[in-house]
């Protein structure tokens, strides 16, 4: 979920598919503990029957992830964005048993933002987040400005 889908190998499995042309999905269990698998195949079974694979275009794919629950605790499905996450004390410097500096990747529990229409919330929520990806990256909005600065850079000779 989140900007974690730029290093999920879930996500990176179906945008290699993706661009070998197939309609592709990346689906994951929210959990590492506990896991209910039966009730993302009886919701995957369901969303490859009704029709959802017909959805997907060209360049997308979608990241499903699916809350840690039983069927019956299912509360529905939304369409979601992606949300954002804080990592708190990530790399800490420690000693290991000689005395040696070591450093531990991983600190506290990530934090969520807790906002409304992102994939995080959906599955906090207990529904089902179903967000549509593409690989390009391009922000747009800023083509203008960079370009304006690069233009500059050109006339000024700056760049040779």
């Amino acid at each position: 979920m989140g900007e974690d889908i730029l290093y999920s190998g879930t996500v990176a499995a179906a945008l290699e598919a993706m661009f070998m042309d197939y309609r592709a999905m990346a689906v994951s269990l929210a959990s590492h503990v506990n896991q209910h698998f039966a009730t993302a195949a009886h919701f995957i079974s369901s969303f490859l029957r009704t029709g959802l694979p017909d959805l997907i275009q060209g360049r997308e794919i979608l990241n499903i992830n699916i809350p840690n629950l039983t069927i019956d605790q299912i509360r529905g499905i939304r369409v979601t964005k992606t949300g954002h996450r804080h990592y708190q004390d990530f790399v800490k410097e420690q000693k290991d048993p000689r005395g040696r500096t070591i450093y531990w990747i991983g600190g506290a529990r990530p934090l969520w933002d807790d906002v409304v229409g992102t994939d995080f919330k959906a599955v906090d929520e207990g529904y089902i987040s179903i967000t549509p990806l593409s690989p390009s990256f391009t922000l747009e909005s800023a083509l203008p400005k960079v370009k304006e600065w690069a233009d500059k850079m050109n006339v000024q000779g700056s760049t040779r």
